[in-house]
Order: C-alpha cells, then sequence, then structure tokens
C-alpha cells in the first residue's frame, strides 16, 4: 500500500529519491482518495473562499497559512491554490497537522488547507469555518461545502490518495490475480464503511487507470513543487 506522497509528490521534493514511480512500480488499485479543506476559525471575518481571495489580494504577504510541515499535500495544495488564484501568503511549517489546527482556532495563523477527516470533527464542533473542499464533487461528510472549482478555480482537484502497487514488470497473470481479489475487498461492506468513517472516498477501477492516474499526478505536483521552489534534504 502507497499514497500520493511517495508516488507524486517525494520525487520532487528530494534530490536523493533514487525511483520513479512512473516506471519503478506496477499499478494495481487506486484504493481510496481523501479531500482536502480549506479552513478558518469560526471566530475569523473570512466568510467565503472569495473573501480570502480578496483579502489576500489585498493585503500581499500578510495572512498566514498553516500546514503539518513543509512538503506535505496540505502545504502543496495550498500553493497550488496560491498559484492559481495569483495571491501571496506566508507558510507557517508546523510539526502536524493538530498544532495547526490548534493554532488556527486561537487565531495565531489565519487559514490552513487540511485532510477532511482532521478538520470535519472542529467543523462540526463550531470551531472552524470550511470554506471550500479540494474534491472535484461535494464530499458526504461536508454536505454543504463547496468545491474550490465550483468558486472560479475550473478544474482545481488536489487529494490525498492510496493505493496497492508493486515491483515493477510484475507477471500480468499475477496483476490480475490480485486486482480481482483487490475489487471483491472493495466490494465488502464492512470495508466500505470503514473508508466511509475515516474520511476517505473508495475509488477502484483497473491497473491501467491507476498507472495513468500516477503519471498524471506525478506531473501535477511536479509542476506545483517547481512554481513553488520548494525543496527538502
Amino acid at each position: 500500500m502507497s499514497a500520493s506522497g511517495p508516488l507524486a509528490i517525494a520525487p520532487h521534493l528530494f534530490k536523493s529519491v533514487n525511483y520513479d514511480p512512473r516506471t519503478d512500480i506496477t499499478a494495481l488499485m487506486h484504493v481510496a482518495s481523501v479531500a482536502q479543506t480549506l479552513v478558518v476559525s469560526a471566530k475569523s471575518n473570512i466568510k467565503t473562499m472569495q473573501d480570502l481571495i480578496d483579502l489576500a489580494k489585498a493585503n500581499p504577504g500578510k495572512l498566514d497559512f498553516g500546514s503539518p510541515g513543509n512538503g506535505s499535500t496540505s502545504h502543496l495544495t495550498q500553493e497550488m491554490f496560491k498559484q492559481r488564484t495569483e495571491t501571496q501568503l506566508m507558510h507557517i511549517p508546523y510539526k502536524g497537522g493538530q498544532a495547526a489546527i490548534t493554532d488556527l482556532i486561537g487565531g495565531e495563523i489565519d487559514v490552513l488547507f487540511e485532510a477532511s477527516p482532521t478538520v470535519t470533527p472542529f467543523i462540526k464542533q463550531g470551531q472552524l469555518r470550511a470554506l471550500a473542499v479540494s474534491t472535484a464533487e461535494k464530499i458526504e461528510a461536508l454536505p454543504e461545502t463547496p468545491t474550490i472549482a465550483s468558486q472560479g478555480l475550473d478544474n482545481f482537484e488536489a487529494v490525498g490518495w492510496m493505493g496497492m502497487v508493486g515491483p515493477a514488470n510484475m507477471d500480468k497473470e499475477v496483476v490480475k490475480k490480485l486486482h480481482a481479489a483487490l475489487v471483491k475487498t472493495m466490494q465488502d461492506p464492512a470495508i466500505q464503511q470503514k473508508l466511509g468513517l475515516m474520511g476517505m472516498i473508495p475509488v477502484g477501477g483497473t491497473p491501467e487507470q491507476f498507472e495513468r492516474f500516477i503519471k498524471s499526478e506525478y506531473s501535477k505536483w511536479g509542476e506545483v513543487v517547481t512554481k513553488a521552489g520548494v525543496q527538502l534534504q
């Protein structure tokens, strides 16, 4: 089981990565995705995504956005958002999402992108306000929250994801058997329920579809990392 970090993001962040996920693995199945949610403190005067954009443009570099750390999906989703909206915000990296959420609630930072399962409890408790989700469609956990794409940023989609992969050049019959087993597993109501409770969006699909998806995500995040100039040792 691997994820968007090692398969789409890390090769662009680290100079020392000695693998290419486009050629050095065999894709088996895209298991699930998770939305990023754009949130502010419930006490914030920012009520909508457009409010945030307008305020950021009026005060370039003055608004702080947090993340669980440099190079995280949260961080890079915010960088993508900055690039698409042509805004300047100051990145404040934390050592984990909970610390960033605590400071957001307390007013120490202004805005945060974070995985929906992590922030949804705080939204439902009235401590955070959700401005948008990063998926192409609305998500079940936050049905009232609009997508970023529906608010003027066409085709904006930034999700964390996980999937099953194997080593390069796996035997086609082995791939076929493993994929069939994964299809059966993904049809299990208990698995579906568990993924839902975790805030994950089940995906499925064929190995070929997952291979194309990995390549497209590799390109997308590579462009974001390059434009943002993010580099980790």
